[in-house]
This record gives C-alpha cells, structure tokens and sequence, in this order.
C-alpha cells in the first residue's frame, strides 16, 4: 500500500468534500461531542422550503471503468480530470446538488456491491469566481460542490444560491475504488434543482476549508485518537448560512469554531446502514477495512440571514478540526485521511 499511497499523492490535485450525506442540526452544536458521539439520523438530508418555478435535472457524468481489485490492493481510478463537464443550466441559481454512483444498469454502485464514489469535486471557472481560500485551485476556479461515498446533498436556504452563468465552464475531479476482482463500469449520476436567474433569490459564495488546504486534501493516517487541524483568516465577510464535513473511515467528528472559541458547527459522522455494510470484508493487502463503513455527516443549516450560523468579520480566524478514533471505527489500512469543511458565506 505504500506505492498506493505514494501515487495518490503523487497524483496531485484532489480536493474533496466534501461534505457527506447530512442532516439538519441548526446554527452549530451547543457542547462539542466526544469522538463518535453525537449526530443524526444515517443518510437523511434536510429539506427546505421549495422556491417558485423550481426545476430538477438529472443526469451522468462521463463512465468510469474502475480496474479490478487484485491481492494486494484495491481497484482504483486517481483524480480523474472532465473538464467542461456538463451544468444544469445556465443564467440560473442552482439550489441543491447529490451526487450518486450507479451501474450501467441503472442500480446503485456502493460498498455492499464492492464499489466506492471516493470523492468527487465541482469548480467554476468564471467572471469573478475565486475560492475564498486558494483563490482558484489548480486552475480549476471556484470549488463549490463535493462529495464522497457518502452522497452528499447541498441544500441552499429559501432566497439563496448558486449562480451559474452562461460563460462559467465546470471542471470535475472524480476518484473511484473498486474492491471485486472483476472491472467495474460506473456513471456518476447528478441530480440539481434550480431556479431562473430572474427568481428572487441570493448568490451565495462557496468556502472550502481543508487540512491541506491548497494541496492534496490527504494527510496521513494515524492509530487511535488524533486529530488534523485548518485555522482560515476571514477574508470574505460575511454571514455564513451552512456548513458540514466530510471524514474518510476512522472519522468521528468535525468541529468549527472561531479563533476565540466560539462554535460554529459540530459535523458528526454516522456508520452503517444500507448499502454501506459490506456482506464480506474487503480487506486486502495493507488495508484493514472491516463491514461497516462511514454514510453520513451532519451539518448546520440556517433559515435566513437573519439566523446565520454565523456572522464572520474581516480577519477573525476561523479553526477546522477533524477527529478521528482508529479504535472507535476502522480506517482504511495506512491509506490517507481527509478533512473538510464546505459552506456557503452570503458576503456583506
């Protein structure tokens, strides 16, 4: 697995999201959690109230032919690069992103049928775009939308969004792991709600914080309880109006909080639950993965700008820390851990 690890890194540019399937837990947590504590319901995501003359698109993103597992180490496919990918619409607010991860014959590729969406990532190039904290990452632009096996599903507060318009080209970063001894062909299905641009509604500016920030997200793995840690310097102000986390196995919890201790959000990871209890496990080589493994995040949502999740000021700090507990829950043998944070800042 050393030579996995080393071509991961050596691949680069990955940057996830991520932010995992979640579910609603208001402006921020009152007491942090203890690792593995906390958290909602496994794979539910908040709803929010629809906007006017809101439209759904569905569709995939190009077929991924994910190599084979062999006996010492899974199948995988390193951040793969779709530039001009396809955009729901254009001159529009979109108002929430999922994605999933299918088989060709339409049913969902996951851990139980022996496949893994490892993250995916969306960036806009476009007039004005810059990512709040890497300017525009790796030429990509603006990171605005990530997700990992988890699934996640960005919804945007009632009156806010994320503008699209018709000169912003999308560029996406996919990773795949395959852990059957046959190929597997996978389509990374999107579904996006959307509003015309003329509806009444706010951009909102993504924010991405990461314990590698600027680099390749992935940090190495430790035993037992440890944790990873971003400190951001405000530089767009502004009222932040959600956020959540994305952990790879091993993960417990994110805490976000200000420099002066302040909390903004606790993102608890939960375990289990259909399609991501393995039938066997698929340990192999040097990654001891176990039956169970990591299916959703919360986040924090707010109503309004009148209820932010939190109000940032010009060059306050703003700390990410990501925990994890090797005892508590496995890890993927020696491979790389994550640490993110995604939210969506309604500048001043």
């Amino acid at each position: 697995m050393e030579t996995t690890r080393l071509l991961r890194r050596g691949a680069g540019l990955l940057a996830l999201l991520s932010v995992a399937l979640m579910s609603c837990t208001g402006p921020g947590s009152p007491t942090v959690p203890p690792p593995g504590g906390g958290g909602d319901i496994v794979g539910v995501n908040p709803d929010v109230p629809a906007e006017p003359g809101l439209q759904t698109s569905v569709f995939k993103y190009p077929r991924a032919n994910i190599p084979a597992a062999t006996g010492s180490s899974m199948g995988m496919i390193w951040n793969r690069f779709s530039m001009a990918v396809k955009k729901p619409c254009t001159n529009c607010f979109v108002k929430s992103i999922q994605a999933n991860l299918k088989k060709p014959d339409g049913s969902v590729a996951n851990i139980d049928t022996g496949q893994m969406l490892h993250h995916m990532v969306l960036a806009s190039n476009g007039s004005g775009k810059k990512d709040p904290t890497c300017g525009s990452f790796f030429g990509t632009g603006q990171r605005f939308f990530a997700s990992g096996n988890e699934r996640t599903r960005f919804n945007y507060p009632k009156g806010y969004g994320y503008k699209v318009n018709a000169s912003d080209t999308w560029t996406l970063i996919s990773d795949f792991m395959n852990m059957n001894s046959t190929p597997a062909p996978v389509d990374i299905e999107m579904t996006f709600t959307w509003v015309p641009a003329s509806a009444a509604v706010k951009d909102v500016t993504p924010l991405w914080l990461d314990v590698f920030q600027c680099g390749l997200s992935e940090v190495p793995a430790k035993t037992g309880q440890y944790n990873y840690n971003y400190t951001w310097t405000v530089n767009t102000p502004g009222k932040l109006l959600g956020i959540g986390g994305h952990l790879h196995d091993g993960g417990t919890y994110i805490n976000i909080k200000k420099g002066n201790g302040q909390l903004i959000c606790n993102s608890v990871a939960g375990y289990g639950g259909p399609g991501f209890e393995a039938p066997m496990d698929h340990s192999m080589g040097g990654m001891d993965m176990g039956t169970t493994h990591l299916s959703s995040m919360t986040q924090c949502l707010s109503s309004s700008e009148a209820v932010p999740v939190a109000n940032l000021a010009q060059g306050e700090k703003v700390v990410m820390t990501a925990y994890y507990d090797s005892n508590a829950h496995k890890q993927m043998g020696k491979e790389d851990v994550m640490g993110i944070a995604v939210g969506w800042i309604l500048p001043n």
